[in-house]
């Protein structure tokens, strides 16, 4: 079983690999997209809408759990979030 991540471990952690970005035709070569931008998505994906419904905040906890961050972590991640 993997061990639990800090938050600073999945925020300050460099990335590995660049991110392929899909392109279209025959010409398609792979873009990097930078890690500040990287990290955007990834905050806008967790966030809640203004009024999130039982379902969004459903759905953002399940991700969440894929972390498997210690609970202080976790909190102090939804609080930045929110």
């Amino acid at each position: 079983m993997a061990a639990a991540k800090t938050l600073a471990t999945l925020l300050l952690a460099p990335a590995t690999a660049p991110i392929a970005v899909p392109t279209f035709g025959q010409s398609a070569a792979h873009q990097a997209v930078s890690d500040s931008t990287a990290y955007r998505f990834v905050f806008l994906s967790l966030s809640l809408p203004d009024n999130p419904s039982p379902t969004d905040i459903l759905k953002r906890n399940l991700k969440f759990d894929r972390f498997r961050m210690d609970v202080s972590d976790e909190e102090a991640l939804k609080t930045v979030l929110a």
